[in-house]
């Protein structure tokens, strides 16, 4: 059903209200992770719906499609608290860091999940604009949380998980699948077994000492 939403809200990218760029962005690729393993219906529906959409090619030099075959057994996501699995989140945390993985070869990421829709025109150029005006060496940009009720102080720092990942940097792979991937079991087991991985750096910031102290992971 994610797939079906994403691919009717792909129809409004043709608005002008919300085109992706003001002009024709280039070597920029629209690249679909699906968790299930490899779905001929569904790549079907994703090849048709492709080539409805011609205009695609102005924007985007290649669509491409990623099934991740993510087994049952870890493929989930908990809603609320439940103290009979490792961690109520497995679904998200394995298939944020699949995806990390599957886009090291493109120099940024931006990470939008299906049921996210753009708001503005030329939004690709906005991307390009964050990462042109970020600090060097920035591995993420992204937002902090802006809802209408007050964070806890130990989500200070926790960006949106809808951000931009310098996904070829040289040291961040290696950062995801040693220190953060300790540092997110460290605090799931130590702290809660409800932590996504988009606040797992937030959390391990405000447990900076505890989690150096038992792991030896300096975030």
């Amino acid at each position: 059903h994610e797939l079906d939403g994403f691919l009717e809200r792909l129809d409004t990218w043709v608005d002008p209200k919300l085109q992706p760029s003001l002009g024709s962005a280039s070597g920029v690729a629209l690249h679909l992770f699906l968790a299930c393993e490899e779905d001929a219906e569904m790549r079907a529906k994703i090849t048709a719906a492709v080539a409805r959409l011609p205009w695609l090619g102005r924007w985007f030099s290649d669509v491409r499609v990623t099934f991740l075959n993510m087994a049952a057994e870890v493929d989930y996501y908990i809603k609320g608290t439940s103290l009979n699995v490792f961690c109520n989140k497995s679904g998200p945390n394995l298939f944020w860091l699949m995806v990390m993985a599957g886009c090291r070869d493109y120099a940024y990421t931006f990470q939008m999940e299906a049921d996210c829709l753009p708001l503005r025109a030329g939004w690709l150029d906005a991307l390009d604009r964050a990462i042109t005006c970020s600090t060097p060496g920035s591995w993420f940009i992204g937002a902090n949380y802006a809802g209408p009720t007050l964070a806890s102080p130990t989500n200070a720092f926790h960006v949106n998980g809808n951000a931009i990942y310098a996904t070829a940097a040289r040291a961040f792979q290696p950062f995801l699948e040693q220190e953060f991937l300790d540092a997110l079991a460290w605090l799931i087991s130590k702290v809660s077994n409800n932590i996504a991985y988009d606040v797992a750096y937030a959390q391990g910031i405000a447990r900076y000492d505890a989690l150096l102290k038992a792991t030896g992971i300096d975030l």
